[in-house]
């Protein structure tokens, strides 16, 4: 891998295969009331951090979505929460299910219409908050 053939040239450290988990955090809920997006940041950020060990939330930037339930298209402040996780971490259906029943979580608590996670470049979204 070209991150190991860096580290060993430049005396730094390569982790192995790490693949990118993207999160959003909302600011509205889907009826466009203001939800507490501050601790859902640092809930996040917390989960991140215990599952694949550390993660960092990026400044607020602007979202859209389309809420096809209500047909609405709503506009909203979002955090994105940015992690590199270890290829097996990732891989590990119990620590990836940890997550998915965080953002269950934050779906049902926070009102969403669909909350989404992105993992090695692919879009995986979730509209079912059953809790396991």
């Amino acid at each position: 891998m070209i991150g190991d053939e860096i580290a060993r040239e430049f005396g730094g450290h390569s982790a192995g295969r790490s693949i990118p988990v993207l999160l959003f955090i909302p600011s509205v809920d889907r009826y466009d009331n203001p939800v507490d997006q501050a601790f859902w940041r640092d809930e996040a950020l917390t989960v991140l951090g215990k599952l694949y060990g550390g993660a960092t939330a990026l400044p607020p930037g602007r979202g859209s979505w389309w809420d096809s339930e209500l047909g609405q298209l709503l506009h909203e402040s979002i955090v994105v929460i940015f992690c590199m996780a270890q290829a097996g971490d990732v891989e590990d259906l119990e620590l990836t299910g940890e997550l998915v029943r965080f953002l269950r979580r934050m779906g049902r608590e926070a009102s969403q219409g669909e909350v989404g996670m992105v993992i090695d470049g692919g879009y995986i979204g979730f509209t079912n908050y059953v809790e396991d």
